[in-house]
Formats: structure tokens, C-alpha cells, sequence
């Protein structure tokens, strides 16, 4: 499995969590986890509520989210 990468903004702009959601289910995605910012002692550099999720081609990949 490839990973594709953290998007800042889709077309442009920093989605809803529920835009997110629904971008990622019509291209054929699932989500594998919702999470707020990661903290300073955090390994993650997400630092940003974001969601995790898998591509319909089988690559992870995170979406920023508003808060």
C-alpha cells in the first residue's frame, strides 16, 4: 500500500468534516480514523484535526478539516 500523501485543502479550500466525509465515500474511499490536532509530544506532525483514510486505489492518505 502507497501512501498518498496529507491534503491541506480540497478544490481549494480546507473542508467540514462532513464534506470531507462525503468527498472520500464518492471516490470510493474509506475512512479509517477522525482525529483532533496531535499535541506537541505527539510523533504525528498533524497538528490539525484531520481525517486518515483509505484512497479506492488502496493508498493512505490524511485531509485537513475545520475545526
Amino acid at each position: 500500500m502507497r501512501q498518498a500523501g496529507t491534503h491541506e485543502t480540497l478544490n481549494g479550500k480546507v473542508p467540514t468534516k462532513a464534506e470531507a466525509i462525503e468527498m472520500i465515500k464518492e471516490s470510493g474511499g474509506t475512512i479509517d480514523r477522525i482525529e483532533e490536532a496531535h499535541g506537541p509530544d505527539s510523533v504525528s506532525t498533524h497538528d490539525y484535526p484531520h481525517i486518515n483514510y483509505t484512497t479506492a486505489g488502496d493508498q493512505k492518505a490524511t485531509v485537513k478539516v475545520q475545526n
